[in-house]
């Protein structure tokens, strides 16, 4: 099985607070998993982000996360203290297979809870 291990992180610091309530944070949780298993990650971002496939640097818009993933397990834990989440990801199904760990920091998820 091809394991990715993907994260993402904001490079730089915003002054806007995020709502890092555990309900939020699943909420944004259940929008990743919908969206990879339906179209894809497409996250419109104005600010340059750091993406890592395979602790290498990728370009977000053709890496893993770009495909529509057929996800047959996840498990997701959220970190409201630090406003962090991290979403493990089985897709044994897919071409190639997919074991994913994504990771999503408290600067990148303050733009996506704006």
């Amino acid at each position: 099985m091809l394991s990715a291990i993907l994260s993402t992180s904001a490079l730089l610091a915003l002054s806007v607070a995020a709502d890092c309530s555990r309900s939020t944070l699943q909420e944004v949780a259940n929008q990743y998993l919908n969206t990879i298993s339906q179209d894809g990650l497409n996250i419109p971002l104005t600010n340059p982000i750091t993406y890592t496939e395979n602790s290498q640097a990728a370009d977000f818009k053709t890496g893993v996360l770009s495909k529509v993933i057929k996800i047959t397990h996840n498990r997701t834990l959220l970190d409201s203290t630090s406003c962090a989440i991290y979403v493990e990801i089985i897709a044994p199904y897919n071409k190639p297979q997919y074991h994913i760990g994504t990771q999503y920091m408290w600067t990148l998820l303050a733009r996506l809870l704006r």
